[in-house]
């Protein structure tokens, strides 16, 4: 529950902003990541992408680049207009579902991966792809969005982000407690706010939907795969 607390779509109704005003509501930081930096990484690490953007902007006015998690990753998203997906260490990076829990437009940072469910879901309509190769030019491409399109983006994550969640999983106390999940936690406000959007009666898809779209499409319509 720590990694949501600061989700804007997991406050309690009375602190959600009226009219769809969290799209267009200002961000502290331009771009975000937090993890391994590569600093002592070989440069094959992450195909170079991390030692990259440690190098051109580590300390840019605009940038937060944390080389370790810590109890601010929940704030710090929901604080970053953009936030980066680079490769980590095995080639690709699972970050996105942090980024559109706390509305935070994912950057992808990797030629020829597919991110999760890309086949099901539209990208395009929450989601930023930029080319390794214009990694420095990251600054300027970000600047340029206009903030106009960033509230469409943004907007879009409130529609997208309960499907990279396996809520069913976390909110099943039949499952509970384990070591990382107590029973205590579903108490929370965290939980308590995602159970009333995607519990019983369901009113969102979560990621086990999507995943069952991926396996209709799979074996109804395989030509297109």
């Amino acid at each position: 529950p720590a990694a949501w607390e600061h989700s804007p779509y997991l406050q309690p109704p009375e602190r959600q902003p009226a009219g769809g005003a969290a799209a267009h509501a200002p961000r502290r930081n331009l771009a975000y990541f937090s993890g391994n930096l590569a600093a002592r990484e070989p440069r094959k690490y992450s195909r170079g992408i991390r030692h990259r953007l440690r190098e051109a902007f580590l300390g840019k006015p605009g940038w937060m680049l944390v080389g370790h998690r810590g109890s601010r990753y929940s704030q710090d998203l929901s604080e970053s207009d953009f936030c980066l997906v680079p490769p980590g260490g095995d080639g690709w990076s699972s970050r996105v579902g942090d980024a559109v829990r706390h509305g935070c437009i994912p950057v992808i940072l990797m030629d020829g991966v597919l991110m999760p469910f890309e086949g099901e879901l539209d990208y395009s309509a929450f989601a930023l792809r930029v080319r390794e190769a214009d990694v420095e030019k990251l600054d300027a491409i970000l600047r340029a969005v206009p903030p106009s399109r960033r509230a469409e983006l943004r907007a879009a994550t409130a529609r997208v982000w309960p499907r990279f969640v396996y809520a069913q999983a976390i909110l099943d106390e039949g499952y509970l407690p384990r070591a990382e999940l107590s029973r205590a936690s579903l108490r929370t406000q965290p939980l308590q706010r995602l159970r009333a959007i995607v519990g019983k009666p369901r009113e969102a898809a979560d990621a086990l939907d999507t995943i069952m779209m991926a396996l209709y499409a799979a074996s109804h319509f395989p030509s297109i795969l």
